[in-house]
């Protein structure tokens, strides 16, 4: 071998020896860094199962339990006031309503009033009302008249709604025959059960 194959040889080893410690050092890093990267991923990956949750929790919670916000004058609601001879619009501001809900929960009285959109029969509405987990609204005293008269008069006193009272048998309100309750703005009347109406349920707060 000559002098001067050996000294390329001597080159050669030099070069190698220096990639060989990059690479020795390049792999420590890797391995150092290793750990920061696992907590970091372990940390994302924290973050978006309790986001999740709280989004799970958040849209399914009971709807009896929702804390509805009040609505400020009736300027500011989306209901017609056709009314000319309501005197509870400026009352409006005292009950409260869920805007979010497909129908309009009210709530007063410790309880919530759900007043449907949809027109069905009593047995319908009522089957509807216990669905949700209460029944057709019954007047008990007159607070609670003119608490739902305050909303009644905003949406049209000519609208009716069924309530729970009937004048007979509650065995057979199918019978045509049979009359059910309905209210009118601050009035209450007697129609045939089978006729289709809209209905207000009355469904107790869980304390």
């Amino acid at each position: 071998m000559s002098k001067h194959d050996t000294s390329d040889h001597i080159y050669d080893n030099t070069i190698w020896m220096k990639k060989d410690s990059l690479g020795n050092r390049k792999t420590t890093r890797e391995k150092k860094c290793r750990p920061v990267y696992i907590i970091i991923a372990v940390l994302l990956f924290l973050s978006l199962l309790v986001n999740g949750v709280l989004a799970y929790l958040y849209f399914t919670k009971d709807k009896n339990m929702l804390h509805c916000e009040p609505v400020t004058n009736c300027s500011n609601s989306d209901h017609e006031q056709d009314s000319p001879g309501c005197t509870y619009e400026e009352q409006w501001s005292s009950i409260n309503y869920c805007p979010d809900l497909p129908e309009q929960w009210l709530k007063g009285n410790d309880r919530f009033y759900v007043f449907s959109n949809h027109n069905k029969t009593w047995s319908s509405s009522r089957k509807h009302c216990q669905d949700l987990g209460g029944d057709l609204v019954i007047i008990n005293n007159t607070e609670e008249k003119e608490f739902l008269a305050r909303r009644l008069c905003v949406t049209g006193e000519s609208d009716l709604y069924w309530a729970g009272n009937s004048d007979g048998n509650w065995a057979d309100p199918d019978s045509k025959q049979h009359n059910c309750a309905v209210l009118k703005g601050n009035t209450q009347e007697d129609i045939s059960c089978l006729r289709e109406e809209r209905s207000i349920c009355e469904i107790p707060c869980l304390q």
